[in-house]
This record gives C-alpha cells, sequence and structure tokens, in this order.
C-alpha cells in the first residue's frame, strides 16, 4: 500500500493524487492542519495496514524497484535485524548532479555493507558518520508505535533519535545498493549535520 500524509498542500497536490486514488492500494489523507514534517511522519505511520513501513518525503524519491520486496526477504530472514537500509544518494539542485554522502564511504572502508550490523555498532560509529537515513530505510511498523516515532516534533533530528532507539532493539541490516534519492535545494529542514550531535544530547532515551 501506499499511504499519501497531505500536509495542507498548496501547490496542487490534492488533483494530482486523486487521479491515482481508484488504485485500492492508495490511501489518501488530507490532515486538517499543517502538523509539521515529524509529526506528519508519525501520522502516515498510524495509517500504514502492514507490518512493515517506509518513509519517502514530499520531494525525494526511490531508485531500486526491488528495494521493498529485498528489504521485507532480509527481514524476515534475519529475526534480529529490525532495520533494513539501502545507500542514500543527495541530488543537488542547483548543481544538477547525483553525489554519495559521506556515510557511503564510511561504509565501505569498515566493511559494515550486504551485512546485518549491531545496534550497539551503530552507536559506537554515530560521533563518526551516520550511517543510513531515515528515508531508504524499512522499519517494523510495531517498533516504531511502541517507540513512540519522533516523538519530540520540535526538534529536527528526532529521526535520528528514532534510529538510536531501533539500535537498542537489534541489528541492522546496511545494503550496498543505491535504494533513496535525497533531493538538497538548500531549504532542507536538515540539510547540515553540523548541529546533530549538540541537538541529540537535549533528546530522550
Amino acid at each position: 500500500e501506499i499511504i499519501i500524509s497531505d500536509n495542507r498542500s498548496t501547490d496542487n497536490s490534492d488533483a494530482i493524487i486523486k487521479q491515482y486514488c481508484h488504485d485500492k492500494r492508495i490511501k489518501y489523507w488530507q490532515n486538517e492542519i499543517n502538523l509539521g514534517m515529524l509529526p506528519n511522519f508519525k501520522k502516515a505511520t498510524e495509517l500504514a495496514n502492514g507490518f512493515f513501513v517506509t518513509y519517502v518525503s514530499s520531494d525525494d524519491y526511490l531508485v531500486n524497484k526491488s528495494f521493498i520486496s529485498e528489504a521485507v526477504s532480509i527481514m524476515r530472514q534475519h529475526q534480529n535485524v529490525v532495520v533494513f537500509s539501502g545507500i542514500s544518494k543527495n541530488y543537488k539542485v542547483h548543481a544538477d548532479k547525483e553525489i554519495h554522502n559521506t556515510a557511503y564511504d564510511f561504509k565501505i572502508s569498515n566493511g559494515l555493507l550486504n551485512k546485518a550490523v549491531s545496534g550497539k555498532t551503530v552507536f559506537s560509529v554515530f560521533q563518526h558518520s551516520h550511517i543510513l537515513n531515515f528515508g531508504g530505510s524499512v522499519f517494523y511498523k510495531n517498533h516504531l508505535m511502541n517507540l513512540d516515532v519522533v516523538r519530540e516534533p520540535n526538534t529536527t533530528y528526532a529521526d535520528l533519535q528514532t534510529i538510536l532507539l531501533l539500535a537498542l532493539r537489534g541489528d541492522f541490516y546496511l545494503s550496498d545498493k543505491v535504494s533513496y534519492m535525497q533531493t538538497f535545494h538548500g531549504q532542507n529542514a536538515s540539510h547540515s549535520y553540523a548541529n546533530a550531535e549538540k541537538s541529540l544530547l537535549n533528546l530522550s532515551f
């Protein structure tokens, strides 16, 4: 299924989306007010019916058609894997080019790809590299709901908080396949990780 949680958009999204709503796999929800980005993620999670969820922000996109099926297969094979993460690339709008983020080189140099990596490892390397993104990752819905996903909506890095909380529950499988494209246009809510560590110090674990 595809859950679309319309956060009071004003760019004609409604008319575009309704062209596809004859497909019963698409569930379209319109918020009465703009909830903000992270609470809208949470709303979409609540609306999902499946065991697994992944997120695609409005200006990002998936680039691997088998990404979700591969993730579900791996997570079913490895019971201790709580997150499956593909490679996320950055699309720089103003330069019109795609580049790997710094996490890509870190994962290669440390032999972290195509394997289940312990949550402890995710914690230990976090100050050096955020080795996965919220976008381009597949999660168990019940884990996210039990954790009260993105519980602190006013914090830009609450998605990273969620990843670290999941690291306390099990392993992360890190795939080497490019699966997600994150668009960078200068107005991203989390376009820089420079203040991430300081922000996370104020979050609850």
